[in-house]
This record gives structure tokens, sequence and C-alpha cells, in this order.
């Protein structure tokens, strides 16, 4: 490392509130956030797809129930399924 990497890893520890970091201290941490980013990521995806279940079964529960047609069911927008079959009241027309 070149004085101003050292500079900077000394700024960065000063930043954090310790006396030092050590560059493999450093990448330690890194690799640790880098893992519980992944699990995040992980998560994130699984409760989009959890959603994306849950809006699949209750569109097509309002379509086997006639409150709406599969064919305008597929023309409208989330909100706008949102705010005419849910926000107003499940199975009001």
């Amino acid at each position: 490392m070149n004085a101003d990497e050292v500079q900077m890893l000394n700024d960065y520890a000063k930043e954090v509130g310790a006396e030092a970091l050590p560059l493999q201290d450093l990448i330690a941490s890194h690799r640790r956030l880098r893992d519980m980013s992944k699990r995040t990521h992980a998560e994130w995806i699984k409760a989009l797809e959890n959603a994306r279940e849950i809006g699949t079964r209750q569109g097509m529960e309002l379509v086997l129930t006639g409150y709406v047609s599969l064919d305008d069911l597929q023309k409208m927008t989330i909100k706008e399924i949102v705010d005419k079959y849910f926000v107003a009241g499940y199975g009001e027309k």
C-alpha cells in the first residue's frame, strides 16, 4: 500500500470510531456485509415471489367469482385493481 492508501485507511478508521483498522479487518468486515446483503436480497426476492403468488390467487378469485372478467383484469394496472377491488371493499362492484 502506498502512503495515500494508508492515510485513507487511517482516516476511515477514525470515521468509524476505531483506533486503527488493519486492512484484513476491513476486508473481513466488507465480506460480512456482502454476505448480509446477499441474504437480504434473497429474502426480498422471496417476499416478491410470495406477493406475486398472493396477487395471482386473489386475481383469479375475482375472475372465478365473477367480479371482473379476465380480459378486464389483464388490461388493468395493479393500482387500478387495488383501488377498485380492495380499497373500495372486496367484492363490491
